[in-house]
């Protein structure tokens, strides 16, 4: 939402989650220790000064195909000449004639390595703590049993 993250100076990586589909107006605005932001597919818009003074931004991940609609100074007194823009390969020519995304210093392609880091973690997580319940359960259950087994 509006100035989500305003002035969070020790922000240093945001990975915007897949259910944002609009970066609100100066969401990320003054956070000075940003460098690295991720934009899912999922992100349609972005509003004014997201990104204003975001000096430090070296590398923003945006996986939007459908390169999001922005609204102006986006990256207001965000040295972004500096920085690197990594976009799917297949809208790439799209980011390099539009502003403000061609006023990136750097303009690269996704590669698939990238794009298995940059998928979520959740899936792993929960099939990590799935395991671990039905493992608690488990002993709660066998636990249960040796209780019941004591007092006879």
């Amino acid at each position: 939402g509006k100035g989500a993250f305003l002035n969070c100076l020790g922000l240093t990586s945001v990975n915007i989650p897949n259910s944002v589909t609009s970066i609100g107006r100066s969401a990320f605005c003054h956070c000075s220790g940003l460098t690295s932001v991720t934009i899912p597919n999922s992100v349609k818009s972005i509003q004014v000064c997201a990104f204003a003074d975001c000096e430090r931004l070296a590398d923003i991940y945006c996986y939007a195909e459908n390169m999001p609609s922005t609204e102006r100074k986006v990256f207001n007194n965000s040295d972004i000449r500096k920085a690197t823009l990594h976009v799917p390969a297949a809208s790439i020519e799209q980011y390099k004639t539009t502003e403000p995304w061609s006023d990136f210093g750097t303009i690269v392609a996704i590669d698939e390595a990238e794009k298995q880091a940059s998928r979520p973690a959740s899936k792993a997580w929960a099939a990590i703590i799935k395991a671990g319940m039905k493992a608690w359960a488990a002993i709660i259950k066998a636990g249960t049993k040796a209780i019941k087994v004591l007092k006879k």
